[in-house]
């Protein structure tokens, strides 16, 4: 019994200590990080652009779900999690997705562009200006899942909606 005691005891130690140095770690980090992917889709840009623009179409090949609230709003749910997005077009072929919300784990944007690359396809471009708040996610953000994650995702999943056209 004195073993399982001690081995339990160890056991809980180590978690907490475990627990401490993620978060001892993760509150070095900065709050704000910039990450970012490009691809080259083949598709014509019209045809890209046209995909990428329309937010309510984004189920057709991205796992999430969008209820769009207006022209320049949209609440996404995707991997459990429900968030409110303003929608900007700042310039031509470019949309800013912003994450709207208190009291959430993590904050920013992705700004999507695209720009003709010759061939009839089309690089795609995702800027992500993340904020990532709690120390502990933010150490597992940057060490565990990594930053471009994401970002990785959405082109891939963007690059074989159009695999039929290769």
């Amino acid at each position: 019994m004195k073993r399982m005691l001690r081995w339990g005891g160890t056991g809980v130690a180590v978690l907490v200590f475990t627990v401490a140095v993620v978060w001892a770690v993760g509150s070095q980090l900065p709050v704000e990080h910039r990450a970012s992917g490009t691809r080259t889709v083949p598709a014509d840009i019209d045809l890209v652009w046209d995909r990428v623009e329309d937010v309510q179409g984004w189920p057709e090949w991205q796992e999430l779900e969008v209820q769009p609230l207006g022209e320049d709003s949209a609440r996404v749910r995707q991997d459990g999690e429900t968030l409110l997005y303003r929608l900007e077009r700042p310039a031509p072929r470019t949309l800013v997705t912003r994450i709207v919300g208190e009291d959430l784990p993590f904050g920013g944007a992705w700004t999507w562009s695209a720009a003709p690359a010759g061939d009839g396809t089309t690089e795609v471009t995702i800027v992500e200006d993340g904020e990532v708040y709690d120390p502990i996610y933010r150490f597992f953000s940057r060490y565990v899942f990594g930053h471009e994650a994401s970002i990785r995702r959405a082109l891939d999943a963007l690059e074989a909606s159009f695999a039929d056209q290769r």
